[in-house]
């Protein structure tokens, strides 16, 4: 899905509404997506919430197994024994699916540091505590640190 906020901050005025993710027409070398949409047709939408227990005949909740972006892009890379890796620092999509998780390390202060890409079906998203991660298998967290030392 496709989640827009109409008006004001959400809740002031505002709501979120969701629309199929196939309706985005494009997205422009910003990273701005754009969709046909109209104020009309986002007046008309039903509201949405991230929170599962909201769901009602008026309001679209985000489905059982999906996950939002916005988590997404707070989970971080970790290892076997859930050790950290790096941070997700953003994804790439391509044909409305997640294509490469983008991932900074060596960081201070979430400033500076390396990149580095991987394919986002090569690591596991798994549930740690209240937070999602991306887990690496033993082997492919070996080939990150080995990849991370030659990256100085």
């Amino acid at each position: 899905m496709a989640v827009v906020a109409d008006g004001e901050f959400p809740g002031f005025d505002g709501k979120l509404v969701a629309f199929d993710y196939n309706l985005v027409a494009r997205q422009n070398e910003d990273g701005d997506v754009v969709m046909p949409l109209t104020e009309d047709s986002i007046e008309k939408a039903a509201e949405f919430s991230y929170e599962r227990g909201d769901q009602s005949s008026t309001v679209r909740v985000i489905p059982n197994n999906a996950y939002s972006v916005a988590e997404l892009l707070d989970a971080d890379l970790v290892d076997p024994e859930k050790d950290y890796v790096a941070q997700v620092e953003n994804i790439s999509f391509k044909n409305g699916h997640a294509n490469q998780l983008i991932l900074a390390f060596d960081q201070v202060l979430g400033l500076g540091g390396e990149r580095a890409a991987i394919g986002y079906n090569k690591a596991k998203l798994i549930r740690n505590g209240d937070e999602l991660d991306f887990q690496l298998t033993a082997n492919q967290a070996a080939q990150f640190e080995s990849y991370k030392k030659t990256s100085d």
